[in-house]
């Protein structure tokens, strides 16, 4: 009976296995230490112990850098470079990526996700998404990521679109800093996590394509139970000037899952929305569309200018500083919140600046405290051969704000050429 049931269960595991799910994959995990300490071109696999990357080695997958598909990693620790390889017919691979659990990841050297490739013809060639620097999927578990000062973790770029026939092609979006569809317990940066530029949508003399998307420094559709930043967080652009159409440049900070608690001493940033004729919106320091705990800044937390149009088309407006769709709980500022610059000065029309907070009809912010010394301030309106336009309210509320106090300042934006200032408060 016990031989019978031996059996039984060594079929199952190896069905398992076989089948590419994680639970028979562990079980042919044998841990041991993995250094890497000279070039490796092919993709690094976990087998359920320790990877460490010193400073002279370097991962050049093609595509994929650290793989965590099977196995968990107790500790990766990257001293050199993890590159997630940069296909020329397929999406950018990750520099990491994990199912399933990585105890410690720590990052005092360079990874990057790998930039998208080509595919299609003329007249319409498009490109191919970048890779994610770090790509934690949904039921993955990371511990600690840690990214140390010095340290960079950053979205590979999309892949170009250069067709010859107006507003056909489409370029590759750009892979996140680091994107979350799982749980990550602890996220401190004190060096730099961008995102990946838009491949471009063509070149200074061709505008046929259309740009594709910037990536967010970081993208969370999952849960963060603490993300803190004393460094640089920053978007990827959307290909500003480039290609005739254009999508939105990354935000610094993009949830649509859940962030217990978010803490800013450094700077969060969102990048240019894309395109020449009509430029598409800018990404916004830290977008919200779904839930925050606590959101506390004592740094900088910027959105973008607005794109000016530069043949055709209206600018865009500048985005918002924080801009909310979803919850809130508490929003604590001592350091400074500004919303980006309106597009232009452009003969075809100038473009309101952000809001320094947004919020939208139907989110909530429970309580907004601005304290001494913090500044809320709405983006300048851009200018025009005519008239400019307005500038940013400090806060725009068009949802539910349950306690806002201010020791503070509290500022709109100055508005273009030609026009006034506007509110320092908007309630619609």
């Amino acid at each position: 009976m016990r031989l019978t049931a031996l059996l039984v269960l060594t079929a199952i595991v190896g069905v398992l296995a076989a089948l590419g799910i994680p639970g028979g994959a562990r079980a042919a995990c044998v841990p041991s230490l993995q250094t890497i300490a000279t070039t490796v071109t092919s993709p690094v696999r976990s087998n359920g112990g320790a990877i460490a990357v010193t400073s002279s080695g370097k991962i050049a997958g093609k595509p994929g850098g650290v793989d965590a598909r099977a196995c968990s990693i107790s500790i990766l620790t990257n001293g050199g470079a993890i590159d997630g390889g940069a296909p020329s017919r397929a999406p950018g691979g990750a520099g990491v990526a994990n199912w399933q659990t990585v105890t410690t990841l720590t990052d005092a050297g360079a990874i990057g996700g790998g930039g998208g490739g080509r595919f299609g013809r003329d007249p319409a060639p498009s490109g191919y998404r970048g890779g994610d620097g770090v790509w934690n999927a949904r039921g993955g578990t990371i511990g600690l990521l840690a990214v140390q000062a010095g340290g960079t973790i950053g979205g590979g770029q999309g892949g170009p679109a250069s067709g010859t026939t107006w507003r056909q092609g489409q370029a590759g979006a750009g892979g996140a800093g680091v994107s979350n569809a799982g749980a990550i317990s602890f996220l401190t940066n004190a060096g730099a996590i961008d995102g990946g530029d838009s491949g471009p949508g063509g070149s200074n003399s061709s505008w046929y394509g259309v740009n594709g998307a910037g990536g967010a420094g970081v993208s969370n559709t999952g849960r963060i139970t603490a993300l803190a930043n004393s460094g640089a967080i920053d978007g990827g652009d959307a290909g500003r000037y480039k290609g005739y159409d254009g999508l939105p440049g990354g935000a610094g900070i993009s949830n649509a899952g859940a962030i217990v608690t978010l803490t800013n001493s450094g700077a969060i940033m969102g990048a240019y929305g894309g395109g020449s004729f009509s430029p598409a919106a800018s990404g916004s320091g830290a977008s919200n569309a779904g839930t925050i705990g606590t959101l506390n800044n004592s740094g900088m937390i910027v959105g973008a200018a607005g794109a000016e149009a530069v043949y055709g088309g209206p600018s865009a407006a500048g985005a918002a500083g924080v801009a909310n769709s979803g919850k809130i709980s508490t929003l604590a500022n001592a350091g400074a919140i500004d919303g980006g610059e309106g597009g232009g000065p452009s003969p075809f029309g100038s473009a309101a600046g952000g809001a320094g907070i947004s919020n939208a009809r139907g989110a909530m912010v429970g309580a907004l405290d601005n304290s001494k010394g913090g500044t809320i301030v709405g983006g300048m309106g851009g200018g025009s051969f005519d008239d400019g336009a307005v500038g940013g309210a400090g806060v725009s509320n068009a949802g539910a704000i349950g306690n806002l106090t201010n020791g503070g300042s509290i500022g709109g934006g100055a508005g273009g050429a030609g026009d006034v200032d506007t509110n320092v408060l908007s309630d619609k």
